[in-house]
């Protein structure tokens, strides 16, 4: 019989903001949008790139709160196809309407004995 037991949960965080771990026991940032993110000014995660909180411990929950900043001033002119899976495209066609897409998928396991 497994001695812990864990469940994952996600979030999509769309603007600008604070966000707080709120007791989890490991997240991390993806930003699957078009625009350029920073997490506590320091980290810039650029369309596709990621970011991994403090690794995963059972004993300790993480209250961490992070300012999440969308650079919408100098969003790259990137065109993401529709479902945010596939790469961001740099390839403009005519006819398409380069849209600022502010997507920060947020993932976060938490861990109960």
């Amino acid at each position: 019989m497994a001695k812990y037991k864990g469940m994952v949960t996600q979030e999509v965080l769309q603007e600008s903001g604070v966000w707080q771990a709120n007791g989890c026991n490991q997240y991390s940032f993806r930003n699957v949008g078009n625009v350029n993110v920073s997490i506590d000014n320091v980290n810039v995660l650029q369309p596709g790139e990621s970011w991994e909180g403090p690794q995963m411990h059972p004993e300790l929950e993480y209250f961490n709160i992070h300012k999440i900043d969308f650079d919408l001033a100098n969003a790259p002119t990137f065109r993401m196809p529709v479902g945010g899976q596939n790469p961001p495209s740099t390839v403009v066609n005519p006819g398409d309407v380069i849209v600022r897409d502010t997507r920060l998928v947020v993932t976060k396991t938490k861990i109960s004995s």
